[in-house]
């Protein structure tokens, strides 16, 4: 009988905390890396950082490539958007009113607390367990079933009442930080009328069995709050151009060429629809596509349009010409790691030894700022190879390892590097090396 017990009381268990965790079904996630786009998330969103008290550095954006309209902030002050989002809106102001949103989770310390939440309601199911326990043992196997459903309702309800206040509360604080900033809260409006046509078929009693508030009382909340003669024109005038720059490019890169074409057909000659389909014609391996990046260039030497191109030109073979435009972009942009290491391979790969050490600078400079960007460490350990600097090379590789977590690869190239070495500065790297992936 025990034995039984203990297998109904698990699969109880195992269902409770299988509802509240709000995992999916593991999927295919792919995250795309682009210098234009998220430099343009971060300049439009810097205000509303700085008016949230939150350092706009240490916030960092990720590209999901999904159609679907979802951004959600997840790891601390990681902001996740997908590409559907960034392409759906007609003006930029709608997707600062998401990201707004989003901010408000990060200085709420929604994650945190919603940590803290779930565990309370852990102990809501645990003692119903035991509640449930005791009455099978007084022989009422259906008080037990009773009891523990009754104790997973209790959890599951709690932490959706939970995570609809703190959907209400991010709100409000998206609203206070578009208005500190001269901006109306119809920025974020336009996001809850999209949300709110989804929900057209859900009830009112609906509410209490969905993560977030309806959406139609999300929509009179926000309009309660607009104020006159405040608008958010100013800034889909100053942000229009670079926000369709964005999309059409998104739209290159993601969507099947026909689509593209359908979207911005041959007959657009405006800078948006040269730039998607260059985009398109290029990943579908059509020289044409080079052909229309440079007519665009030739209207506009505009750093974006120039890493576009030289990815355009590495894939199609012509590495001086990549080589040249990676290094004007590098040039206008500096200090953007992307094209620092997208300029770093296209040298290793060229053979060009009297670049090496302008690669080696580069890759420098990018794992200054982004410590975990796991092809620098590759590239380094690649061309420190190159230029016969062996400890450098086991040291790079070393560290690369230690970020995927493989420990005894992390260790064969510190024990390499060591013994390459007598440079005191290389052997305390080896040492902090050793020590962080303990």
């Amino acid at each position: 009988m025990f034995k039984r017990l203990k297998k109904q009381i698990l699969i109880f268990l195992f269902i409770f905390f299988s509802t509240i965790s709000y995992s999916q079904a593991r999927q295919r996630i792919v995250i795309i890396r682009d210098t234009e786009i998220e430099d343009f998330l971060h300049e439009i969103s810097r205000p509303i950082f700085l008016t949230a008290s939150l350092n706009p550095d240490e916030i960092k954006f990720y590209i999901i490539q999904d159609s679907s309209i979802n951004a959600f902030v997840s790891g601390g002050q990681n902001i996740f958007v997908n590409t559907g989002t960034l392409t759906h809106f007609n003006e930029p102001d709608a997707l600062l009113g998401i990201i707004a949103h989003e901010t408000g989770h990060i200085a709420g310390g929604h994650l945190a607390r919603i940590g803290e939440e779930m565990r309370t309601q852990q102990g809501v199911a645990v003692g119903a367990v035991l509640i449930g326990m005791i009455a099978a043992l007084a022989g009422s196997a259906e008080a037990m079933q009773v009891s523990l459903l009754g104790g997973i309702h209790i959890g599951q309800q709690n932490i959706l009442q939970y995570t609809r206040t703190q959907e209400k509360s991010a709100d409000q604080l998206a609203i206070n930080y578009l208005l500190k900033n001269n901006l109306s809260p119809e920025s974020l409006l336009k996001s809850m009328e999209e949300f709110k046509r989804e929900q057209m078929s859900i009830d009112d009693n609906m509410e209490y069995y969905i993560t977030h508030p309806l959406s139609k009382n999300r929509v009179e909340h926000i309009k309660a709050n607009l104020k006159d003669g405040i608008s958010s024109e100013w800034f889909n005038e100053k942000y229009d151009r670079r926000y369709n720059l964005i999309k059409a490019k998104i739209t290159g890169y993601t969507e099947p060429q026909n689509i593209v074409l359908r979207k911005y057909p041959k007959s657009d000659k405006t800078d948006y629809g040269l730039y998607a389909r260059s985009v398109s014609y290029s990943l579908n391996g059509q020289k044409r596509g080079i052909n229309t990046m440079n007519f665009l260039i030739k209207r506009e030497e505009n750093p974006y349009f120039l890493e576009t191109r030289a990815s355009v030109m590495f894939n199609f073979g012509k590495i001086d010409k990549a080589i040249e435009d990676y290094q004007k972009a590098n040039l206008l942009l500096p200090n953007k790691p992307l094209i620092q290491v997208a300029l770093s391979l296209v040298i290793i790969k060229s053979g060009k030894a009297d670049l090496y050490d302008e690669a080696i600078l580069n890759l420098e400079k990018t794992l200054e700022v982004e410590r975990d960007n796991l092809q620098a460490w590759k590239l380094l350990a690649e061309v420190y190879y190159k230029v016969e600097q062996k400890d450098l090379s086991h040291l790079s590789l070393a560290e690369y390892y230690s970020r995927v977590g493989d420990k005894e690869k992390t260790l064969n190239n510190l024990k390499l590097a060591k013994d390459n070495t007598k440079d005191i500065g290389v052997l305390l790297r080896i040492e902090d090396v050793r020590q962080s992936s303990r």
